[in-house]
């Protein structure tokens, strides 16, 4: 397999706060007729700036919000409230309907055909860590993580997969390098997700992840991706020992407005050709 360009998926190209507001004013006033979701808008932006720097296989940019609010959004999950930045949980959650499709759907319409299409979804236990639970409606973390990955991720992922809309899922770990230990069942969550996609299935980890890639490589995903602009030792840890998985080679700097040259970005590529082989690159 020939290795491509991708993007992580979030992209900042929000749409204005007034333009937001207006569109939220009008639809709780039951004024739709000729009313444009100003998040198209941003969505249409995104998906034109990957395209024209060469990216193969682009995202929405989900425009509407971070990784935790897309998915936490009371409009889609019932059970989930907010004050501020922060999620609250006061009963057992429920998905009414699809978070993304009506996005992905757009975005596939407007995308010129030799582009792929693929749609970031933040993994049940970054979203179970994330959110705090005001009741006794689940025990604990693992109790609340198995519930979202069953009434809001699984669903999720087979809404996409219908229409050949994507060609590829990615699943994001944002947070797991970042703790002092990880618990194991956070494979059992990735295994329930392998049982329902029928697409190549991406797991994208952020941060230094040298102390936890051999538990990565016990996920059921066919690729990781991990950022190796970063972490040089963790190219050393991938580059030792077997595993099934491809790897995603993350070669820029997420952490700075930044923009690397083009020798700087394929000196990292380039290193993660010779370590790994090019057979083992995606």
């Amino acid at each position: 397999m020939i290795p491509r360009t991708t993007t992580i998926g979030s992209y900042p190209a929000f749409p204005l706060d007034e333009d937001v507001d207006y569109y939220q004013k009008m639809q709780e006033h039951g004024v739709t007729d000729e009313l444009v979701d100003p998040y198209i808008w941003s969505l249409e932006e995104a998906i034109r700036d990957f395209t024209a720097s060469g990216i193969e296989v682009v995202s929405t940019g989900q425009t509407r919000g971070d990784l935790y609010s897309i998915f936490l959004d009371p409009k889609f999950v019932r059970g989930v409230g907010w004050k501020g930045a922060e999620a609250f949980v006061s009963e057992k959650i429920r998905r009414v309907s699809s978070i993304r499709l009506n996005d992905v759907r757009h975005a596939r319409e407007i995308l010129p055909e030799q582009f792929e299409l693929k749609e970031p979804i933040t993994d049940a236990y970054t979203l179970a860590k994330f959110a705090k639970v005001t009741t006794g409606a689940y025990r604990d973390t693992r109790e609340f993580a198995r519930a979202i990955n069953r009434e809001i991720i699984l669903p999720e992922i087979e809404d996409l997969q219908k229409g050949h809309l994507v060609s590829m899922l990615q699943l994001d770990s944002p947070s797991i390098s970042s703790e002092s230990s990880t618990p194991d069942y956070i494979l059992d969550l990735y295994e329930e997700i392998a049982g329902v996609a029928k697409l190549p299935l991406v797991l994208h980890a952020c941060g230094d992840t040298t102390r936890l890639f051999r538990l990565l490589t016990k996920a059921k995903v066919d690729v990781l991706s991990l950022d190796f602009y970063h972490y040089p030792r963790l190219l050393e840890e991938v580059a030792k020992g077997n595993y099934d998985q491809r790897i995603g080679v993350g070669a820029l700097d997420a952490q700075s407005p930044r923009i690397e040259d083009v020798e700087e970005v394929r000196g990292v590529i380039e290193r993660a050709r010779k370590a790994l082989g090019e057979e083992r690159v995606s």
